[in-house]
């Protein structure tokens, strides 16, 4: 194992002041033990998963209606097992403690700053809207859907919707309409709220021909909201909600796992599967996430670049319950203008969060952010979406004149939540996540299913953690679910599909994702979503869709088998990225079209992603030909790949 650099170590006296050492203090009192550090406690946590759900949920100030009668039933069982059994709580009503006039919410755009909310005005606009859905007949079961950039109209309208035990779930504005109707058709919402245009880059961009064509598909949407004062043919127009006036709220009991979440996968190999989480298993563990892991603490403003079809949107508003403020920027991350890191001066940022990919981004621009740190506000940078590179650390901390924690962190969708990030007591090391998650107990497995140090494996969760998913949706049988992560029930633990190496000081790597899904810019999208476009692609026959690592970024490869006499000129490359941008968005565009003679099949009709995108990063593969439709389809896959990695 290499040596490795140390970049940042909290002091003791700053350990005393988190919320963690508070926690150990608390164990070990109550439990007359003598846990002295991270590694103590995480491994307490894992072997005592009852005791340190309940311990937490108290420390954490979970606001419950009913306790639970206990706490889990068997932690083996995934995915079955029962979580905080007859606990009743309320997701919104946690989020909105305060009702003071300190700020709670700066709404930022392109243009700046938009909108500034108290914590007094966060509860008067959510009660507004709490109104309007109880009047429409929206309650505990129903579904509530928003096509929303990141601003205030989608943080209040999900807690107006969850503070009557609805169920939300949202998209992005730039995902195409059949993006957005492969996700919204299988969760059939009862209501959807939605916006006619937004700004992205300098430009005002207009989606109300998408979203006629989307509501011309969702026949059982019952009411459509359009959050601008525009007048839209059979849209209510959100001057209706604000005629309301503010009122108490009368939060509905919610049981722990009932459904608060609803989450899209990538749709690799077919329509996006609908991952629903609950409203205990969220919070419970976005507040450890914030408050022990992040140290967050009230008065604290938390900034993510993220858009509303990301778990890290829910991860970033779920903050409100921490009495933590926010800054929800819609807009590019880098412009002729500017740059996101600019928003740290202006509003004082406590916590600055991102994707890898911006952070490779700006250091091959060469931005000086050390300018945009003079406040010192800032004593965290995370990163997520995908392995923080050696260099980006590097980048980082030549910028920085004072002692800032990198917090790299990885879970994903499928968890809501981190299976690895940062945590207050353990040092910063280049080009490692600090540690696993408090009672996420993690592993990598070899190849003999045994757990392993200091060398690559899967990663594997061995034991329930309450923010699993509940279920999905459309699944009988819970057979899509044990497919997904338990091996169509053949294993007992958690597969999560990740690349790792654990390290026996705890700290990991992530190395990438083990199946096909593309990740460019931290953003999971599905192959699937490329092929259903181009399909019927005019002087198209066949594609694969891939992704190789260029400039220490994963890039999208789109391969093309052409139609007879056709041929791959700029112009149909065009064609080609302008329509996977209008009909799935700009994050779709490849950077690569390369034009092959034939795309490789198994003989069962499947396309050979996995072996592709294992070629193109150097990877070796055995093929056995044998297993193909088309037997030498794969040699100028070799060829191109050996190219490739030969100018890269």
């Amino acid at each position: 194992m290499p040596m490795k650099v140390k970049l940042w170590e909290p002091s003791e006296s700053f350990k005393q002041t988190t919320k963690l050492n508070s926690f150990i203090k608390l164990i070990n009192k109550n439990k007359s033990l003598n846990l002295n550090s991270f590694s103590d406690l995480h491994t307490w946590s894992i072997n005592n998963p009852s005791e340190f759900w309940d311990l937490a949920s108290q420390e954490l100030d979970i606001k419950f209606h009913t306790t639970a009668n206990q706490i889990v039933d068997d932690v083996y069982n995934m995915p079955n097992t029962k979580w905080f059994s007859g606990a009743k709580l309320n997701y919104a009503e946690n989020c909105l403690v305060s009702r003071s006039n300190d700020l709670a919410i700066y709404e930022v755009d392109e243009s700046g700053l938009k909108n500034t909310v108290s914590w007094s005005d966060l509860y008067d606009l959510t009660s507004k809207w709490y109104s309007f859905f109880k009047n429409q007949g929206i309650k505990k079961g129903d579904k509530v859907a928003g096509i929303l950039p990141n601003n205030l109209t989608a943080v209040v309208a999900m807690l107006g919707a969850t503070s009557l035990g609805a169920t939300w779930s949202s998209c992005s504005p730039d995902f195409g309409e059949k993006g957005i109707c492969d996700r919204l058709e299988q969760i059939q919402p009862k209501c959807i709220i939605s916006l006619p245009n937004y700004l992205y880059k300098g430009k005002e961009i207009n989606i109300l021909e998408r979203l006629n064509l989307i509501k011309d598909n969702l026949k059982s949407t019952e009411l459509w909201v359009n959050a601008s004062n525009i007048d839209i043919d059979g849209w209510v127009t959100e001057s209706v909600i604000h005629q309301y006036d503010p009122v108490q709220i009368e939060f509905t009991s919610c049981e722990f796992q009932d459904p608060l979440f609803i989450l899209f996968s990538s749709g690799t190999t077919g329509k996006p599967k609908c991952i629903v989480h609950s409203v205990g298993g969220t919070l419970l563990q976005h507040k450890k996430e914030h408050q022990f892991h992040s140290d967050m603490k009230p008065n604290d403003t938390l900034f993510y670049y993220t858009t509303c079809g990301w778990m890290m949107w829910n991860w970033m508003v779920s903050a409100l319950a921490s009495q933590v403020s926010l800054v929800l920027f819609d807009g590019a991350a880098i412009t002729n203008k500017g740059s996101i890191w600019d928003l740290i001066e202006e509003f004082s940022i406590n916590i600055f969060g991102c994707s890898a990919s911006f952070i490779g981004a700006s250091e091959k621009r060469k931005i000086d952010i050390k300018d945009k740190l003079k406040c010192q506000s800032t004593r965290q940078i995370l990163s997520t979406g995908s392995p923080l590179l050696s260099n980006h650390y590097d980048y980082l901390y030549s910028n920085f004149d004072y002692p800032i924690q990198v917090g790299s962190i990885s879970g994903g969708t499928d968890i809501i939540s981190c299976f690895a990030l940062l945590n207050p007591l353990t040092p910063v090391y280049r080009g490692y996540i600090q540690g696993l998650g408090l009672g996420m107990d993690v592993v990598s497995f070899n190849e003999k299913s045994e757990p392993v140090f200091n060398t690559k494996g899967d990663l594997v969760c061995r034991k329930s953690a309450p923010s699993m998913p509940i279920k999905f949706l459309n699944d009988n049988g819970n057979e899509r679910y044990k497919a997904s992560y338990f091996n169509n029930g053949e294993t007992k633990e958690w597969y999560h599909g990740d690349y790792i190496i654990i390290n026996e000081d705890g700290s990991l790597e992530i190395l990438g994702r083990s199946d096909s899904t593309l990740n460019p810019g931290g953003i999971r999208i599905g192959t699937a979503e490329f092929y259903e476009i181009l399909d019927n692609f005019e002087g198209i026959e066949d594609t694969l869709v891939s992704s190789a690592i260029m400039e220490n970024e994963e890039k999208i490869v789109l391969f093309v088998k052409l139609s007879d006499g056709q041929d791959l000129s700029a112009e149909l490359k065009k064609s080609i990225r302008t329509t996977l941008k209008e009909k799935a968005s700009p994050r779709h565009m490849p950077q690569l079209i390369v034009q092959v003679g034939d795309i490789p099949y198994t003989k069962n009709g499947k396309k050979c992603e996995v072996n592709v995108k294992k070629l193109l990063r150097g990877e070796d593969i055995v093929l056995h030909k044998s297993t193909l439709l088309n037997e030498n389809s794969f040699d100028e896959y070799t060829q191109f790949a050996n190219q490739l990695l030969t100018t890269s």
